[in-house]
């Protein structure tokens, strides 16, 4: 299960092993196990910054789920004025639907 404290977690992670480049993110799940990754780099940028947040993101919610890495200058604030880490924009009331191989559909059918 997906939230904000997962992945503020993930954020503490690269601080605390002195990987640096994450100045702020914001995590998009657009199907059960695809995501988005909203990065705003810091200076300077450590390599390693976006490969170990989604290997921890991977460990923590599957090995099997994709997330794709965007860049961009800044990240809104929401109209309260808080920074918000994850949002879901899928429909959480229908049968899941996922979008890798070798999972499972709606039917229980594995493919």
């Amino acid at each position: 299960n997906v939230s904000a404290h997962v992945l503020d977690y993930i954020n503490l992670y690269l601080m605390k092993h002195g990987i640096h480049g994450v100045r702020q993110f914001f995590v998009e799940q657009t199907a059960l196990d695809s995501f988005i990754l909203t990065v705003v780099r810091e200076t300077p940028f450590d390599e390693r910054a976006i490969p170990t947040f989604v290997a921890k993101m991977k460990a923590t919610l599957g090995e099997n789920i994709d997330v794709q890495t965007r860049f961009t200058e800044s990240i809104p604030l929401q109209p309260s004025g808080k920074r918000r880490y994850f949002k879901r924009s899928f429909d959480t009331s229908s049968p899941p639907q996922t979008t890798k191989a070798g999972s499972r559909y709606a039917d229980g059918a594995a493919t």
